[in-house]
């Protein structure tokens, strides 16, 4: 009962999603960053389902540690999963040894991974957990909350693309507005990595401005720009990429037109002119995707 008080404890938060009642240990023979990352991946595939109880166990590295744990896991079996990242083969063994006799399920994702990589270098792979890790280890609380908050951010990023679900906007940490093509989506999915919850929003000419947009409070709204012959080159390979596939277009005539988006430009700059609460623009034009969500870190943080 008190593990159970401790991992409801957890994954408690204010994202307003229901607790699924199936719990996940997150087993890991380093600090389970790597662990953490990949199953907030996966679990965003169910994320209309509800949140699982997580609890992360690191540092896991010697016999006693697994069996300790997977004891615990045999008490509460039942809607149970142990997901691994043991790079140990004895570790890894012995986990496969454990579930088969406390009839506990698991998933050990590094095994089949090492065994095609072993195959194919024609060498052993070291089983040395996170050698080359350097950073600092979080208590179980913090990764927990950590955890949900990135992949609550990545759902809220696919639900909040091209100006949708506008009632939410309150609860976004940014919205990203710019010109079409001009790389919002991309660097909304790089900072939900990072737990932001982003939205898009593509403004044009002639397009009036949506009401709730005003509504949101200083320093939440981002313009992302771009010179407008990079934007051409953008555009036309969106193009390009549509024919290729076959794909049916709904971009209007003229999308790439040399002269339309230079328009485009000088519209966004004037309503930047309109609209001094708004931050930026951050210009995109020479940024690699890195730079860009670092410069959109440093200004939500100055302005936060």
């Amino acid at each position: 009962v008190e593990m159970r008080e401790e991992i409801e404890a957890m994954t408690a938060g204010d994202g307003g999603r229901p607790t699924l009642e199936k719990t996940i240990f997150l087993v890991s023979d380093s600090t389970g960053q790597t662990a953490k990352l990949l199953l907030s991946r996966l679990l965003v595939q169910y994320g209309d389902l509800g949140e699982p109880r997580v609890r992360l166990f690191a540092g896991v590295t010697t016999a006693a540690q697994l069996t300790d744990l997977m004891e615990q896991a045999e008490a509460l079996s039942r809607d149970l999963l142990v997901f691994a990242t043991l790079v140990d083969p004895k570790l890894s063994d012995l986990l496969e040894q454990l579930a088969a006799s406390m009839d506990v399920r698991y998933i050990n994702v590094f095994k089949p991974l090492l065994t095609s990589l072993d195959s194919w270098f024609g060498s052993s792979a070291r089983g040395i957990p996170g050698d080359c890790f350097e950073g600092p280890v979080m208590t179980q609380s913090a990764v927990n909350t950590e955890f949900f908050r990135m992949a609550d951010a990545v759902q809220f990023v696919q639900q909040h693309i091209s100006g949708l679900n506008r009632q939410d906007w309150p609860k976004a940490d940014v919205i990203l507005v710019g010109l079409s093509r001009v790389g919002k989506e991309v660097a909304a999915g790089y900072l939900a990595q990072r737990g932001v919850r982003a939205a898009c929003l593509s403004v044009a000419p002639g397009e009036a401005l949506p009401p709730e947009l005003s509504l949101l409070r200083q320093g939440k709204i981002v313009v992302l720009a771009m010179e407008a012959d990079a934007l051409v080159r953008r555009r036309r390979s969106r193009i390009a990429e549509l024919e290729r596939r076959a794909a049916p277009s709904f971009l209007e005539s003229g999308y790439a037109n040399p002269e339309r988006v230079e328009f485009e430009v000088k519209f966004l700059a004037d309503l930047v002119r309109r609209h001094p609460e708004w931050l930026g623009p951050i210009d995109c034009t020479y940024l690699a995707m890195d730079e860009l969500c670092a410069a959109l870190t440093r200004e939500l943080r100055l302005n936060g």
